[in-house]
């Protein structure tokens, strides 16, 4: 093999690795999409369908009101992720002597 051989098939994994990264991307960035723009549509926008289109009537009126109640904050469920059990065992594993 020589070294026009190698460089070009070097030239070739990089384009082959950049467009792998961007297919799983694009594969990884498309929910966060559909969700961002699904939190500015009203909900009989969402559930006729076409949930990847830009919202008719855009409103902040959803943002607000997730602000304002926040139904779980204080609830158990939401200690769980905290109290999960890796976490419990790294705690338990560290010494809390003064």
């Amino acid at each position: 093999m020589t070294i026009s051989d190698t460089m070009r098939l070097s030239r070739f994994f990089k384009i082959l690795t950049i467009v792998i990264l961007v297919i799983f991307s694009v594969y990884f960035l498309v929910p966060v999409y559909v969700m961002i723009v699904n939190s500015f549509k009203p909900l009989a926008e969402i559930r006729a369908g076409n949930m990847m289109a830009l919202p008719q009537d855009f409103s902040f009126d959803f943002w607000k009101k997730a602000g304002r109640k926040p139904k779980s904050a204080s609830k158990p469920p939401v200690c769980v992720p905290i109290f999960s059990t890796r976490s419990r065992w790294s705690f338990l594993r560290c010494s809390f002597r003064p």
